[in-house]
């Protein structure tokens, strides 16, 4: 009896944090896997119909196969079961599992290949109840991200909310959702953008007008020309301290000329602007993590 350990919903292991409707629905097929564990079942089926059209010389369809473990074809009809079962082909998963039950408890080989070819129809029935998704080798980096996407700077200073946005919007550029990009990323730059406000000591705003992107970035403005003035609470101290805010408020700037359109339901966005408008996000996030981190810290002295 072939058993495989319970697993939990992926929502399951994702508890108290954002999911994309992605994270819930979708899962990677594996293509070169699926070769890997499906093609040395077929050919055995190949090689068996071939052995009974052509007579091969002491060739029997009514030899007993009896196996188990450690056999080299149950252990490949075992490994395609468990890739059936991961990815939810049941009714296939079902018939590998019954395959390798026979084979412990011995089955003729005729019958063997019959449930082969069984197996065959209900994988390629299957199939046609799914829709897979193939991702051009030059998105893939995009999509599995497998070094941070802004770099590890921007990753480790700013891990409750900014990375999930950039994570989506990388994927979303991996997808050909432009839009859905841009979306994500003009999320992560309110992360940067209020992770200044912060540094800077400025409150939260409360009132509705004073939330928009241009009331904030306008009030981080004033803020940055106020300190040279030495009668300040917090003046600047040196030049190249009020540098690095200047530098960051004029890179919100340019990126609200993109923000303010992406919420209207009128905008659409080209995958070259998306990929520019990433490339613009990226410059902005690493120039804020440069200084600080999503807390506003070490606050501007």
């Amino acid at each position: 009896m072939v058993n495989g350990p319970a697993r939990p919903l992926r929502w399951e292991k994702m508890h108290y944090r954002l999911v994309s409707l992605w994270d819930i629905i979708m899962k990677e097929f594996d293509a070169r896997r699926f070769l890997e564990v499906w093609t040395p079942v077929i050919s055995v089926h190949v090689a068996h119909n071939n052995l009974v059209a052509y007579g091969a010389p002491g060739h029997t369809e009514y030899h007993i196969m009896r196996t188990g473990d450690g056999d080299q074809l149950y252990d490949k009809v075992k490994a395609l079961w468990a890739f059936l079962d991961h990815h939810g082909f049941e009714l296939s998963s079902d018939r590998a599992k019954l395959i390798l039950k026979q084979m412990v408890d011995g089955v003729h080989t005729s019958e063997f290949n019959r449930n082969i070819g069984n197996l065959h129809g209900r994988i390629c029935d299957e199939m046609k109840r799914r829709k897979l998704l193939i991702l051009p080798s030059s998105k893939q980096e995009l999509y599995e991200q497998t070094e941070p996407p802004f770099g590890r700077v921007v990753q480790a200073k700013f891990q409750k909310l900014g990375n999930y946005e950039i994570e989506e919007a990388s994927r979303s550029l991996a997808l050909g959702r432009a839009t859905a990009c841009a979306f994500h990323l003009m999320r992560a730059v309110e992360c940067g953008v209020h992770a200044i406000r912060k540094c800077l000591g400025l409150p939260e705003p409360v009132k509705p007008g004073d939330k928009t992107w241009g009331a904030v970035l306008g009030t981080i403005e004033r803020e940055i020309e106020a300190r040279d003035n030495l009668g300040h609470k917090s003046p600047w101290l040196k030049a190249e301290d009020k540098l690095p805010f200047q530098q960051m408020h004029a890179a919100a700037a340019l990126i609200k000329n993109w923000r303010d359109p992406t919420m209207h339901l009128e905008s659409k966005y080209t995958e070259s602007e998306a990929e520019h408008l990433f490339a613009l996000t990226k410059g902005f996030m690493q120039k804020v993590a440069s200084r600080l981190d999503e807390n506003g810290d070490p606050p501007a002295q």
